[in-house]
């Protein structure tokens, strides 16, 4: 089964893998706090329902093209 496309905005795409498997995240430019929170929260709503403790999921982020993770996006990250 080829990958399946979670999101797909200007600034990022997450895909799912099945065959590995994982969620791929790639940053393509700089994410505002809303669009990184989007980002993060379908990504970890599609995770949580397909990682189990049997066949854990993993995630990979292509971070080659991201700017830096403003505070406030930090402390969401860190704290939510």
């Amino acid at each position: 089964m080829p990958p399946q496309v979670i999101l797909e905005e200007p600034y990022a795409t997450v895909v799912a893998d099945d065959a590995v498997p994982c969620l791929i995240v790639q940053l393509h430019a700089f994410a505002n706090h809303d669009q990184f929170k989007a980002m993060m929260t379908a990504g970890l709503a599609y995770y949580q329902i397909r990682s189990r403790p049997a066949q854990p999921w993993g995630w990979i982020a292509d971070t080659r093209q991201m700017s830096a993770i403003p505070k406030d996006v930090q402390q969401w990250l860190a704290q939510d």
